[in-house]
């Protein structure tokens, strides 16, 4: 099994690089788990709004 863990997400910047590039990423190694760390991004709300953003990327 294959475990990507990603650091610290701060900010909004950093929320979106990673929601672009997370599902293609995973892709390309083969990852069947990831843990990301994202107490830090901006707000709650607008993590949420991203972490649904994220979701929708899966479909």
């Amino acid at each position: 099994m294959k475990i990507l863990t990603i650091g610290d997400i701060v900010g909004t910047r950093a929320v979106d690089y990673v929601a672009d590039r997370l599902f293609r990423v995973k892709n390309q190694l083969g990852v069947d788990f990831t843990v990301a760390n994202a107490e830090n991004a901006r707000i709650a709300t607008e993590f949420q709004l991203r972490r649904q953003r994220l979701s929708l990327r899966r479909g």
